[in-house]
């Protein structure tokens, strides 16, 4: 993922990410892993998809009182078997509905580029238009 597009997603929601940059410190420095240390871990063509979840994982935090929202982070966002994962701390079925949506979404999205596609690939899954296909 991108700079532009890593800073367009914790715009969208900036709570359920710590600083990343300080997260790289810590491990440098031998503190314990913390939440999303190795930043987006998919392809830019996943960025409006992750734009939208967390706008909608921000939109429904604020409903939450301070103490529910202080224990959800981001720990991890990456591609597996093709698709979107992304992990929070602890989530309720509102949020994983969010997640199930854009899980789903990504699916049918290039990784690449955001246009439409399909997993494709035998041992190693992805998600790809035919541009982008290795097939």
């Amino acid at each position: 993922m991108n700079n532009e597009n890593t800073k367009r997603i914790i715009d969208a929601c900036p709570s359920l990410f710590i600083d990343i940059e300080q997260q790289r410190e810590n491990m440098q420095n031998g503190i314990m892993f913390t939440p999303i240390v190795f930043g987006f871990e998919c392809g830019d063509g996943w960025a409006d998809l992750l734009v939208e979840l967390c706008q909608k994982i921000n939109t429904y935090l604020k409903t939450l009182s301070k103490e529910q929202v202080d224990d959800i982070c981001a720990l991890q966002v990456k591609e597996k078997f093709g698709t979107l994962r992304f992990y929070l701390s602890c989530q309720d079925d509102t949020i994983d509905k969010f997640i199930q949506d854009a899980e789903l979404k990504s699916s049918v999205t290039c990784e690449t580029c955001g246009e439409p596609g399909k997993v494709l690939g035998n041992r190693w899954l992805y998600c790809a238009c035919a541009e982008h296909s290795r097939e």
